[in-house]
């Protein structure tokens, strides 16, 4: 049986608040659950707090010190530097980095990180709300373009054009070429071989391990500069 939000929020929130996975008996309090109701979820219950590193006691993961300081380079709200936060939770940057190299550290923060992002959803939704309400028309065209409701004639003719170097590959090559470009394609997609150029700046789409901030950087990133010259150009670098 899946478990609900409701279910997750609070392993989450106890977790974080007492420092430890709750226990069976608090869950099966907390919701007035039968014991055939709590043994129903227990698997799922064990499952999520396994796979969200949310099942034994903080302590046993790392030094309160070490906790602390995962929790201040998570919040995107604090915008001192690495150093700063080393220095508060008293921590020098010779000790950090070398903790943050240590598989302890390492999973506790990637883990830490990827719970934040699934959550990220509704702060984007929200911003982009704003954005919308004050009439942004920058906004409101990327809010169409994503709903599907309005699209660009730039991302209209990438779509043709992808569409018929696809037909005219099918008359030309044996299904096994065809799936070797395929393949080939999906992998330089994945490695980040997509750029979406900007005008002043190319984003680059790729995937990466999550790891600590060196305490050499710093917490605020560059704004990114976007041209009113022209729309976003898709490149494939095949």
């Amino acid at each position: 049986m899946e478990i609900t939000k409701e279910i997750k929020l609070y392993i989450e929130q106890s977790f974080f608040s007492t420092g430890r996975p709750p226990s069976a008996t608090e869950i099966q309090t907390h919701f007035n659950w039968s014991k055939d109701q709590l043994f129903s979820r227990l698997e799922a219950i064990n499952k999520y707090q396994t796979e969200n590193n949310l099942h034994q006691p903080i302590s046993s993961l790392l030094p309160a010190e070490q906790f602390q300081l995962v929790q201040m380079l998570l919040n995107t709200a604090d915008r001192r530097s690495v150093r700063m936060k080393l220095k508060q939770c008293g921590i020098t940057p010779s000790e950090y980095d070398k903790m943050r190299n240590t598989p302890v550290f390492q999973n506790f923060f990637r883990t830490q990180v990827e719970r934040r992002f699934k959550n990220a959803g509704a702060t984007a939704d929200l911003e982009l709300l704003k954005i919308l309400e004050d009439g942004d028309l920058r906004g409101i065209q990327y809010y169409n373009e994503i709903t599907g409701r309005y699209r660009t004639t730039e991302s209209l003719n990438v779509q043709q054009v992808l569409a018929l170097v696809m037909e005219i590959l099918v008359t030309l090559v044996t299904p096994d070429i065809l799936k070797k470009i395929a393949n080939e394609l999906e992998e330089k997609i994945v490695r980040g071989a997509l750029q979406i150029d900007q005008g002043n700046g190319v984003i680059e789409v790729g995937s990466g391990e999550t790891s600590p901030p060196s305490w050499e950087s710093s917490t605020e990133s560059p704004p990114v500069v976007y041209s009113d010259r022209q729309s976003p150009r898709l490149e494939l670098n095949l």
